[in-house]
């Protein structure tokens, strides 16, 4: 299925769309009770502390907010042009009409071929590729953090381990409208909590198994399978693959741009030059 606005394609379908716009929403309230209403309002009396919570808070919603817009608008696997790439045993797409490497898939939501395709997330509407994976991994880590740092809060709130609240002693209405959003913020919290976090062990999983979910959904051994080769190259090395760096530090910086040329499309090059 292919959405259309104003006669232009765009990517992705109606379903992920509303999904992403609805974590956007859900993530967005998240971010304002926690900083507006908890922080703000609970330790209005002490200025350092309450500082200290909203600088870290915030930057935790920000770079969350932050990594998912680059998941939606990022490329997950661009297809590089190379000469005589039926000669390399890359595969014909009929669709895009273009030659794809190995483990690379077309995607019928996205309209064209994802290298190293993972699958489609209708989270961030787009697809996981080899593109942006790390974008994906950091939307991940990010999102878990926020939803567990915010659950905290709110089961501080209810256990009676928060200063109290001026405003919320003074008026009954105040009291009963803080109450309510700190209920539903507990419920996004718990349910985003425990998505991300499967979502992030899962992850880490397939990059230290070299598995795609695709390859995984047609083999179910192949993980074990993986693990039990000794070529396997390390984590840490799949997960520089991943990123395109091995600084760690670069790991958690959400860059604007990140493409990852594959080690076999420099070989292809390689070759050709020979050829």
């Amino acid at each position: 299925m292919v959405v259309r606005v104003c006669e232009r394609r765009v990517r992705g379908d109606w379903v992920g769309i509303f999904t992403c716009t609805f974590i956007f929403s859900c993530w967005a309230f998240a971010a304002y009770c926690s900083n507006f209403t908890i922080i703000q309002e609970f330790f209005r009396r002490y200025k350092d502390e309450r500082t200290y919570l909203h600088i870290g808070h915030a930057s935790i919603s920000v770079l969350t907010i932050l990594t998912m817009l680059q998941c939606v608008m990022s490329n997950a696997g661009h297809l590089h042009d190379i000469r005589n790439a039926e000669l390399l045993g890359w595969h014909f797409c009929d669709r895009c009409q273009k030659f794809r490497p190995p483990r690379s898939h077309h995607c019928r939501r996205c309209g064209h071929c994802i290298r190293k395709m993972d699958h489609h997330c209708p989270w961030i509407n787009n697809c996981v590729g080899e593109d942006n994976v790390a974008n994906f991994i950091q939307f991940l880590f990010y999102a878990a953090l926020m939803s567990w740092s915010t659950l905290l809060m709110c089961l501080a709130y209810f256990l009676d381990w928060l200063p109290e609240c001026a405003v919320c002693n003074s008026d009954s209405n105040e009291r009963f409208s803080i109450h309510v959003e700190i209920i539903c913020l507990t419920i996004i919290s718990v349910a985003f909590a425990a998505f991300t976090s499967f979502m992030f062990v899962d992850r880490m999983l397939l990059v230290a198994a070299d598995v795609t979910t695709l390859e995984l959904m047609n083999d179910r051994q192949a993980i074990k399978k993986s693990f039990l080769n000794d070529r396997k190259p390390t984590f840490y090395k799949l997960l520089s693959r991943s990123f395109g760096t091995s600084n760690v530090v670069d790991w958690f910086m959400p860059y604007a741009k990140r493409q990852i040329r594959p080690s076999y499309e420099y070989n292809a090059y390689n070759w050709l030059e020979h050829v």
